[in-house]
């Protein structure tokens, strides 16, 4: 019989650091538009402005918005222009080589939101700590991205110990990954103002 303990409560995650970096823009851009707006050269501010306006948007959507959902459901995965849901039957491995990358049959998913750790990350990367990670990534060789301090092992790990547990419950039916639908959402509002706001922006940097 299915153990019910195996079932959590959801867990939504998104990259501290992209978010640091995109309230840095943010304020860049809000102190650039002042001090344009400060010379009173209103043909350069309205030129700009665009230009303006997509570093600021181009950074939410980017770096602030992408983020990882986890429930009994399955895994659900905000990237910049799609959201996909993975049923817990559709995943066949967990991967963070690059970044956090979800397997199912026939391709992978990114998660936007879980980049793996870059050189410095790597040098962090002691033998303890990856003795440490082993235990929950049930692998032998264990990359730099699987450490629990780097934003794709933290997510990896959640993920992970949620699907084992749930396998291992026997809440996930095995054999039926090639028979159970991946659902991808296209974001048209995303795709508009990042296409759009580009156009718009050297547009404006024509003029300038």
């Amino acid at each position: 019989m299915p153990d019910a303990s195996a079932r959590f409560e959801p867990v939504r995650l998104t990259s501290r650091f992209n978010r640091v970096v995109a309230g840095l823009i943010w304020a860049v851009v809000v102190v650039f538009g002042a001090g344009i707006a400060a010379t009173g050269r209103m043909d350069d501010y309205v030129n700009l402005a665009p230009l303006l306006a997509y570093a600021a948007a181009a950074s939410y959507y980017l770096l602030w918005r992408p983020w990882l959902g986890v429930s009994d459901d399955g895994i659900d995965v905000g990237n910049v222009v799609t959201e996909v849901h993975i049923p817990w039957e559709s995943l066949v491995d967990v991967d963070t080589k690059y970044a956090l990358a979800l397997r199912v049959p026939g391709t992978a998913y990114s998660v936007w939101c879980a980049p793996a750790p870059g050189a410095v990350g790597m040098i962090r990367a002691t033998r303890a700590q990856r003795s440490q990670t082993r235990a929950t990534t049930r692998e032998s060789v264990v990359r730099p991205g699987d450490l629990p301090d780097t934003e794709s092992g933290r997510a990896a790990a959640v993920v992970r110990e949620r699907w084992f547990a749930r396998r291992d419950a026997g809440l996930i039916e095995a054999g039926v990954a090639d028979r159970t639908p991946v659902r991808v959402t296209r974001d048209v509002v995303a795709m508009t103002v990042l296409i759009g706001g580009a156009v718009a922006a050297i547009a404006g940097l024509a003029f300038l």
